[in-house]
């Protein structure tokens, strides 16, 4: 039997699902229909907002009203910059919050893509007053030097 090839968007949405995840919310868009469809095929309902800010700020509150975690997708670049309130003070009260956050293609790495370098690691240091990191071209390896 072939073994069953998955893109990255339906490998996130099945591990949420898997880990219980019942609604994801964000602004729908551009480079994360893929999330957004994924969710929906998993049976994750996707709630979308009007502003990327509400999006962390709502699953923060999930998240608090369930005793569960919250889910939130945004898009990268000022997106990503809009919800970054949200994601410090899920942070800052130690809130379980799964924030993602989509990519361009790879075919536009350093060609002036406005999200070439990863947020997260640099929000998360930022929120513990520490200095952003250089960027290292990926926001998982960023995200993990930042637990480090």
């Amino acid at each position: 039997m072939p073994e069953e090839r998955l893109t990255t968007a339906q490998v996130i949405t099945r591990v949420l699902r898997e880990e219980g995840a019942r609604y994801i919310f964000g602004v729908v868009g551009g480079n994360n229909y893929a999330i957004t469809k994924g969710a929906s095929d998993e049976g994750i309902r996707v709630v979308h907002m009007r502003h990327e800010q509400a999006a962390p700020f709502a699953a923060d509150a999930f998240a608090r009203c369930t005793r569960s975690f919250g889910a939130c997708f945004l898009l990268a670049g000022p997106g990503y910059t809009n919800a970054t309130n949200g994601i410090t003070q899920a942070f800052h009260n130690r809130i379980p919050l799964v924030c993602v956050v989509n990519q361009h293609p790879t075919l536009a790495e350093e060609k002036g893509a406005g999200d070439d370098k990863g947020y997260l690691g640099d929000t998360l240091r930022q929120a513990q007053g520490r200095p952003p990191v250089p960027p290292l071209n990926s926001p998982l390896i960023n995200h993990l030097s930042y637990q480090n």
